[in-house]
């Protein structure tokens, strides 16, 4: 949460609040407690902090006034208030307001249409994003194509598909097959270059939005691909994936101008291990379950 001038309840001394930061713009990361808002002002005494946010104010009143702590639960569905007493911080009152969050998880847009014909988007990243080791790769995307038979459609890749060719196969990648399964995997560093792909039993060109997400970890030679939060296929590679110069590539065949996406993408994510089985369903559920900046 980014806050000018956060403060929270200081339970030491109620009637000196604690200011948390003292830049202008700056994140909270006090891992002490929660930030509060200051209710009413019943005539009484104020705080009041300069620079560039003057109007971020606090007071003491032991009797008749409290704090206001606001909460949401990590889902999103839940906002809740506690009014706590300035003098002990016990809860005078409180409430909740709730939403259902039921039917489709998706909820970030804007996102990206892709025409199934000419059109891709590599990401102008400056970091190589090849993938030596363990990783994570996901994607949220919806598409109603039905793909004729040998046609593959590209969600997210780096390395593409089509010859074997040293340095330019799939070090990563996740697409719709010709049943409109979703599969994800890369081909080896080995010699031969060998196949290590999954695919999920189900078809997903419902026009509804959904999640996938692969990951492979280098320490038991485990992949695994999820849709929608779930295990939708485990694979087995002793050797780690190939890297390679090609770029990052969102909706078409990263080493070739072929098997382009027909409909919309977003949330592209790479990660540089392989996420648990929850971090998946927490990222599904609209959950951050870890600190690392995505590539």
């Amino acid at each position: 949460m980014n806050v000018p001038y956060a403060i929270k309840y200081n339970y030491g001394n109620g009637f000196s609040p604690i200011k948390t930061t003292t830049g202008t713009l700056s994140t909270y990361t006090d891992p002490e407690g929660e930030i509060f808002l200051t209710v009413g002002q019943g005539g009484r005494s104020h705080y009041q902090w300069t620079g560039l946010q003057p109007s971020w104010v606090a007071f003491r009143d032991n009797t008749t006034n409290g704090f206001l702590q606001v909460t949401v639960s990590p889902d999103g569905g839940t906002l809740s208030g506690n009014y706590l007493k300035s003098s002990d911080g016990t809860t005078i009152d409180s409430f909740s307001i709730s939403k259902s969050l039921s039917g489709l998880k998706y909820d970030y847009a804007p996102y990206r249409t892709f025409n199934g014909v000419s059109d891709y988007f590599d990401p102008p990243v400056t970091a190589d994003m090849s993938m030596p080791s363990s990783f994570t790769a996901s994607a949220w995307f919806k598409t109603t194509k039905n793909n004729p038979t040998g046609v593959e459609e590209m969600i997210v890749n780096k390395g593409g598909i089509g010859l074997d060719r040293l340095g330019e196969n799939m070090n990563y990648g996740l697409s719709i097959t010709d049943s409109e399964k979703v599969k994800g995997g890369f081909e080896d560093s080995g010699t031969s270059n060998n196949d290590h792909f999954v695919s999920s039993s189900a078809s997903y060109n419902d026009g509804n939005w959904h999640m996938a997400a692969l990951t492979y970890d280098s320490t038991t030679g485990v992949i695994t691909l999820y849709v929608d939060g779930s295990s939708a296929g485990i694979n087995t590679s002793l050797l780690p994936p190939e890297t390679n110069s090609k770029p990052l590539r969102i909706g078409a065949n990263s080493r070739a101008n072929n098997s382009y996406f027909a409909g919309q993408i977003d949330e592209v994510q790479i990660v540089s291990r392989a996420l648990s089985a929850s971090e998946i369903a927490d990222i599904y559920n609209h959950v951050m379950p870890f600190s690392e900046p995505f590539g």
